[in-house]
């Protein structure tokens, strides 16, 4: 039986440090100071990073140092605040819960840049003129790979869903449940 809750990204492991939910699915990488805390899954996707920015800005913000002393955008509680934090060091983190917020926030001026995981930020680019990834290179580690948090000691559990990844990476399933996520993203995106 399996109830699922949408919940505010930066709300999740709060949720399930407290008992709230038995398991966070949301995109959330499994880093060295979370593992502190909880146990996670195998890895089951290694996203890349972006950065979008105004399409009247692509020509002037096209580099790292570029995006010294501008305002950066990433969703509370993610990996992307600490992209920000730790290879754009001299711009300023701006963190809001939603994606849609960061968004409007990037079109209205109010940030100058946004990181993002490379299928979301692809999504939100095509389907606004107005935005577009910037050509940025981010460095990428183990730390951004996403896995499955559960609390600590669920050792029975973690077993189960890490063999049921690696049965869905061997037969392709994951690869076409990624797909169909990331096409969902895309028309949510239009929205």
């Amino acid at each position: 039986n399996v109830k699922v809750t949408d919940m505010d990204f930066d709300a999740i492991l709060a949720a399930l440090e407290q008992g709230q939910v038995d398991v966070a699915v949301a995109g959330i990488s499994a880093t060295e100071e979370r593992k502190q805390s909880f146990d996670f899954s195998e890895n089951y996707f290694v996203p890349e990073q972006k950065i979008l920015v105004k399409k009247d800005s692509v020509a002037e913000l096209n580099s790292v140092d570029s995006l010294d002393g501008k305002k950066v955008g990433a969703q509370k509680g993610s990996i992307q605040e600490t992209v920000v934090k730790d290879q754009l060091t001299d711009s300023q983190l701006v963190s809001l819960p939603k994606v849609p917020n960061l968004i409007v926030e990037l079109q209205q001026g109010s940030i100058d840049a946004l990181v993002l995981e490379s299928a979301v930020a692809d999504s939100y680019a095509a389907q606004n003129d107005d935005i577009v990834v910037a050509d940025v290179e981010l460095e990428s580690s183990d730390d951004d790979a996403y896995a499955i948090v559960l609390p600590k000691g669920s050792t029975e559990l973690q077993e189960v869903l890490n063999e049921q990844i690696k049965a869905m990476q061997e037969n392709g399933q994951l690869d076409e449940f990624l797909q169909k996520n990331t096409d969902l993203a895309n028309e949510n995106a239009s929205k």
